[in-house]
């Protein structure tokens, strides 16, 4: 039992990362991109809306950054940090700062009670990270918890950003029913959550469903999968303001060029997003 729990866990974990790393993939391929529409465009982290003069481009920060209370004996919460770059040019310089100065300050309405340091890492050889990032063992994040970041860099605007980190989100007890077919249940409200993705896992099958909060009342989650599975397990994410904004909006552009992008940010002084997830695991069958 307790090494099926370790799997899962770890298929989970896995899971998540590479929803992650997709973004981040999506955003180093639209760098290095050959393709025409694309380096049409100045990118940074996520998206920018095309400079029609050169003259207005601006080097600054591009930041994605995702603070996550799953460090499970490793730093989970991450920060890639690269600088705008125009990608129709005569050569390909690497965007990724290594050299900057990032900071964490936890802060609650009486001021800053802690201060963390992150330090820069080069890409992992497993499959946990495929990017080099910023990241603190330190760091122990909790639902709740407001962190605002501070990056800078030589020669390049400071760049600040806060994010509130969503609480596990929570089944309404008694609404939980599954069948092979349909699943329905009730997200307690969370005030901080903006935006719930939630998959269902068999033992050969994964299926996701994206839900976006209305109001302020208790979201509500009727859904039939696309295919019919003994289900094993129940994951409900949920994330704060910046990364549903950046989910929702970013991603979705870069699958449609020829559609105006508007400049896609959560920080100041800057270009990206920094934000926050959490979730919670539900085991279904045994």
């Amino acid at each position: 039992m307790i090494t099926c729990k370790i799997y899962k866990k770890n298929k989970i974990v896995r899971t998540l990362n590479k929803i992650l790393c997709l973004l981040i993939l999506v955003i180093n391929f639209l760098i290095i991109s050959s393709c025409e529409k694309a380096v049409d465009y100045y990118l940074g982290v996520p998206m920018q809306p095309k400079f029609f003069d050169k003259s207005d481009w601006k080097n600054e920060l591009n930041i994605f950054g995702v603070i996550r209370p799953d460090s499970d004996g490793k730093p989970m919460s991450f920060v890639y940090l690269v600088h705008t770059t125009p990608t129709k040019n005569d050569t390909f310089s690497d965007p990724v700062i290594k050299n900057a100065s990032v900071f964490l300050f936890e802060t609650t309405t009486s001021g800053i009670i802690d201060t963390i340091k992150l330090s820069y890492a080069e890409t992992k050889s497993d499959t946990s990270w495929s990017f080099p990032r910023y990241v603190s063992d330190k760091l122990k994040p909790e639902g709740g918890t407001h962190y605002k970041i501070v990056c800078s860099s030589p020669c390049l605007p400071v760049l600040t950003g806060e994010t509130t980190v969503p609480f596990v989100p929570e089944v309404v007890k008694g609404s939980l029913s599954v069948t092979s077919s349909k699943i329905n249940f009730k997200i307690v409200p969370d005030t901080i959550a903006y935006l719930y993705d939630i998959y269902l896992f068999s033992a050969n099958d994964m299926q996701n469903k994206r839900v976006i909060r209305n109001g302020t009342d208790t979201v509500k989650i009727d859904w039939i999968p696309e295919h019919s599975a003994t289900w094993q397990i129940l994951i409900i994410g949920a994330y704060d303001r910046n990364m549903a904004k950046y989910i929702t909006t970013a991603t979705n552009s870069f699958f449609n060029f020829n559609t105006y992008r508007p400049p896609v940010t959560t920080v100041n002084g800057g270009y990206g997003c920094f934000g926050s997830l959490n979730y919670k695991i539900i085991e279904l069958a045994k």
